[in-house]
């Protein structure tokens, strides 16, 4: 027998007054990328002023997952909602939101704390 599998993500969220906050753990990639953001878009009421995704226990983030948060935060945009990612510092993830230039469309954040912050700042 092969090694098992590892878990695809999972994603929990909760509302922090006004801004949703989501915690992606796990994996990111073609085959639950949709899912993922289908999770992530039925969780953001119109009331809210924004998402907040926690990536810092996403292991692995492949071009569909990249792609998804494009899109994401383009549909957020249209309906006046912001969109902040908070992801360490030095993970892989993060280098690969930085090579795919997505940090010039969605801000980074070293921790969920401070996109919350930002999100409602921004309003």
């Amino acid at each position: 027998m092969g090694a098992p599998q590892p878990p695809l993500a999972q994603v929990e969220t909760s509302i922090d007054d006004d801004v949703v906050v989501a915690r992606v753990v796990g994996e990111v990639d073609m085959s639950n990328a949709i899912e993922v953001q289908d999770r992530l878009l039925g969780a953001v009421p119109a009331s809210a002023h924004g998402l907040a995704i926690d990536l810092a226990e996403l292991a692995y983030l492949d071009s569909a997952g990249v792609r998804l948060l494009f899109e994401l935060q383009e549909r957020l945009s249209r309906r006046g909602q912001g969109l902040r990612l908070a992801v360490p510092a030095g993970s892989h993830v993060r280098r690969v939101l930085l090579l795919t230039r997505l940090d010039t469309l969605v801000a980074l954040d070293e921790d969920v704390a401070a996109s919350i912050a930002a999100i409602r700042s921004s309003v």
